[in-house]
């Protein structure tokens, strides 16, 4: 079960420190009228090593909750792909929810073999943020309930698709999304259903990027507000519009069954632009 935010004063786990060596930040000193600068400083610092370094890339792909305000009631029996719908969709009553969303990370990292963790980062709010924890709160069984898509060199156009800020949820029963304008990358990428991550309670499968180098099936065990670790931020209301990071520490439950064939080569990110090795 999520153990929640990081609260100021809490006894932050020793897993965290692994995450140090991925979100490294400046040594804590007392705030002073000096530490702005010198932050924005280091940040561009570290932004431009990390650049020089290829970084995978990754996208989450998840259900939404049916309280979203883009979504009802959830229940399904299964979930259709988008190169061939299943005919199951037309049995499903009405009112019935089925929305996927996915993003893409800025930021992923193994963080343990054994017990099997990950760790990545997202903006918030966020739709995906909400999302998670929504699953999370309600999974005392410890089940997966999202997907983390490692992506080949034949899915570049979903990386960038899925980066887009505002991406509308996908509806897996008429396969569209609210006030599309172009091409949703949900349209234009080949998915099928996880085997393993799905809603609690349901048959509702989560979708599944095809031609991935490699998806894992996760389940979130942690989320770390970030703003609650900055010195500077002490004593200062918490405002729930307020934008930041979380970090989502996560359990693999399994690695997803993908098209068998020849095997793909991963898709970097390097100085600004998709490559691959």
């Amino acid at each position: 079960m999520m153990a929640g935010r990081v609260r100021p004063g809490a006894k932050v786990s020793s897993l965290f420190v692994s995450l140090r060596l991925l979100h490294s930040t400046a040594p804590v000193v007392s705030p002073s009228s000096s530490s702005a600068p010198q932050s924005a400083s280091l940040s561009s610092s570290i932004r431009s090593l990390m650049r020089a370094s290829a970084q995978p890339v990754a996208v989450i792909t998840t259900l939404l909750p049916p309280s979203s305000p883009s979504s009802s009631s959830s229940s399904s029996s299964s979930l259709s792909s988008s190169s061939s719908p299943s005919s199951s969709s037309s049995s499903s009553s009405a009112g019935q929810d089925r929305k996927a969303h996915g993003a893409t990370l800025s930021s992923f990292t193994t963080v343990s073999l054994d017990p099997a963790l990950v760790a990545f980062s997202l903006r918030t709010p966020s739709r995906l943020a909400d999302a998670l924890e929504y699953d999370a709160q309600r999974n005392s069984q410890g089940e997966a309930h999202f997907v983390i898509n490692i992506l080949s060199t034949r899915q570049e156009d979903a990386a960038q698709g899925f980066s887009k800020p505002g991406l509308e949820p996908w509806d897996l029963v008429s396969s569209s999304s609210a006030g599309r304008v172009e091409q949703h990358p949900f349209q234009s990428t080949p998915f099928h259903p996880s085997g393993v991550a799905r809603r609690k309670g349901e048959a509702l499968a989560v979708p599944v990027l095809s031609h991935s180098v490699g998806a894992l099936a996760c389940s979130v065990v942690q989320r770390i507000d970030l703003g609650q670790l900055d010195p500077s931020s002490e004593g200062q209301a918490a405002d729930a519009d307020t934008t930041g990071s979380d970090v989502f520490i996560a359990k693999v439950h399994a690695i997803e069954d993908l098209e068998e064939g020849q095997e793909q080569l991963p898709l970097v990110y390097w100085q600004r632009r998709f490559t691959t090795v």
